[in-house]
């Protein structure tokens, strides 16, 4: 190969390995490494600032430059190599921001810059206390920046006091400060406050304007007050022994009346005129609930929209309401009445009230009738005696408690019931198992609108009756009820009324029974009772006559002396009594003879000796008092002084 051949081939290789890695330039991604040549001009700024960022590149004149700000890409106006670009005002949401400028796509200058806090207070809160000023107020601050921010407050023209920062958590933001700014008791609270803020950013002030109104605080006394219910009639007045010199002034007053029932619970809202005095006053309308216990609280301001409230809520105080007569009679359930025509009583009944209703101690009932006599009251239902059901009558019902009974009564109108009867349901039906309860619908049905069905709990002071508070009621069109939602465990009386347009009823008929209604048999079960009684009876009659004739066995016992001539050759007549034989003998084999041993004489005597077999005995018999036995006592001694038991059978 010859000089000029060689030189050739070396040429074409050197183009070839240029070429290939301006192709790959022309493919690969941009890359953050910052070439020289290019300027990034940006700046920190506070939070609610625009910010201008400007990209300069010497030489690249005519080239497509490009800023991008939190991985966001704007495209901008080039001018002579320069780009500008103004950014949108900062958030609180980030601190620091990036910004990269891009040649053609390609990272040429990058920087990440502060946007720090701004300082804008909304809410000051300065309470004048004699000499200082309390003030307090919230502010943003991020944990970047927490070791080099500092605050200061002054008042008008006074020397700035250097404020406390609170320690919020990790986070920090936002945060509390506080700061006592020392006056002149003799100036006006009135005046303007100037917040100091520095950081490693720049200073900043903020001043805040203060009336009087919002800086005043009308704080408690240290001494309890007292209560005063002669100050106004119906009202109840609490003084403080502290002296007021706020004359002509207004005061606005929070009064909260707490109840255990939070529905009669209480939040006032008085405005007062104040005068110079030597005490410190409040009175307000007394709650309508009489005979109730309420604890008591206040807090109040000078009466300005811009006032700011005490710091404090005063101690609870406990008051009782004055004891008030009831607030209304009971109201009668309809229909109102049941009566039992066998024994003339008619029982009537209505809705208790509650203790709060009754405004006092000693709750009760008054009731008067025009028919029959009142014989019972209880809390709930009254029974009357004596009723004349061929007349009608009116029953009255009043609440009472220790003051005295209420201004009206509830009256009852109860029409003639023994035109009625035709007007009650009957034929109760009663399923333990799916717990419905039916009826018969009355024989008039002409008005008949429905049925209301009761159920109680059974009193235990009163038989037959419901114990108070304890009546439940329920309408329904049909003739039927199913207790199996409605009706609790322990409540097993059960009525049923039934409901006409022109409101007369016959009245409640109750179900018979003293914990249930009778539940519903089938003739099948009803006739197997019957027979399993009739076998009952018979074979308690068998074993009657079977104990009468077993008290007729009869039982002879021998002479049990200890005389051996007299065993020898003399045996007495021995009448015969009868015997009473325990129950275990009755179906053992029949007795034939029992034998006593008697030593060093005939081996065996026996119970069923003939009479008249042995001579009369000569010589004086033992007393004869007890000669006798059942066949269950203990056997006779014998002539050694022992007891022998008898032989096996």
């Amino acid at each position: 190969m010859d000089c000029r051949a060689w030189k050739c081939r070396l040429l074409s290789l050197t183009l070839l390995v240029t070429v290939v890695p301006c192709g790959w330039a022309g493919d690969a991604e941009p890359s953050e490494t910052e070439q020289p040549g290019c300027i990034l001009n940006v700046s920190s700024i506070r939070v609610g600032d625009t910010r201008d960022v400007s990209c300069q590149c010497a030489g690249d004149v005519g080239k497509n430059i490009t800023i991008e700000e939190q991985g966001k890409k704007f495209l901008v106006d080039s001018f002579n190599g320069t780009a500008l670009y103004r950014s949108p005002r900062a958030t609180k949401q980030a601190f620091r921001q990036r910004y990269m400028c891009l040649v053609d796509g390609y990272v040429v200058s990058s920087e990440v810059v502060n946007v720090y806090p701004r300082l804008d207070v909304t809410d000051l809160v300065c309470r004048y206390q004699r000499s200082v000023f309390k003030c307090r107020f919230t502010a943003l601050e991020l944990l970047a920046f927490a070791k080099d921010t500092h605050y200061q407050m002054s008042r008008n023209s006074g020397k700035p006091v250097v404020c406390n920062k609170t320690d919020p958590g990790p986070d920090r933001r936002p945060i509390q400060v506080l700061c006592d700014v020392p006056t002149d008791p003799n100036l006006i609270p009135e005046g303007d406050f100037t917040v100091l803020m520095n950081d490693s950013f720049s200073p900043q002030t903020q001043v805040i304007h203060r009336s009087e109104w919002q800086v005043k605080v009308l704080d408690w006394p240290e001494a309890e007050p007292i209560a005063n219910h002669t100050m106004e009639p119906n009202h109840t007045c609490y003084v403080w022994n502290e002296p007021n010199v706020l004359g002509n002034r207004a005061v606005e007053w929070n009064v909260v009346l707490r109840h255990e029932n939070a529905s009669l619970s209480k939040d006032l809202t008085l405005v007062q005129l104040r005068r110079v005095s030597l005490v410190d006053s409040i009175c307000f309308e007394n709650p309508p609930e009489g005979d109730q216990t309420f604890y008591v609280s206040f807090r109040r301001r000078l009466n300005d929209a811009q006032a700011i409230w005490s710091d404090f809520w005063s101690p609870e105080i406990n008051l009782t309401t004055p004891v008030k007569l009831p607030v209304r009679p009971p109201q009668f359930r309809p229909p109102g009445f049941s009566y039992d025509p066998r024994k003339k009583e008619l029982k009537v009944y209505w809705e208790h009230l509650n203790s709060v209703e009754f405004n006092g101690p000693k709750l009760k009932s008054l009731v008067s009738s025009s028919n029959g006599e009142v014989d019972t009251i209880t809390n709930s239902s009254a029974l009357l005696k004596n009723w004349d059901d061929e007349k009608p009558g009116t029953v009255n019902v009043w609440s009472q408690n220790v003051l005295g009974a209420s201004q009206d009564s509830s009256q009852l109108d109860v029409p003639t019931l023994s035109a009625l009867k035709d007007r009650q349901v009957s034929s109760y039906r009663y399923n333990k198992t799916s717990y419905i309860l039916t009826w018969n619908e009355p024989t008039q049905t002409e008005n008949l609108h429905g049925y209301i069905v009761y159920w109680c709990q059974f009193s235990g002071v009163v038989q037959d009756d419901c114990d108070d508070d304890s009546i439940a009621t329920h309408f329904t069109l049909e003739p039927s009820f199913n207790f199996s939602e409605k009706m609790p465990a322990p409540w097993f009386r059960r009525g049923v009324a039934a409901h006409y347009n022109d409101s007369l009823s016959g009245g409640i008929v109750w179900l018979p029974g003293e914990h249930e209604a009778p539940e519903e048999q089938s003739a099948v079960l009803r006739y197997v009772e019957g027979i399993l009684a009739l076998v009952a009876l018979g074979v308690i009659f068998l074993v009657v006559r079977k104990l009468q004739k077993m008290s007729d066995i009869r039982v002879d016992m021998p002479d049990m002396s200890c005389d051996s001539e007299t065993l020898e050759t003399k045996e007495p007549v021995r009448p015969h009594y009868p015997a009473v034989i325990p129950g275990e003998k009755f179906y053992e084999g029949i007795l034939k003879s029992l034998k006593f041993e008697i030593p060093n004489e005939e081996p065996y005597v026996e119970l069923q000796a003939i009479a008249g077999a042995h001579p009369a005995p000569q010589a004086p018999q033992a007393p004869q008092a007890n000669q006798y036995v059942t066949i269950n006592t203990v056997a006779a001694p014998g002539c050694d002084g022992y007891i022998k038991p008898p032989p096996m059978r």
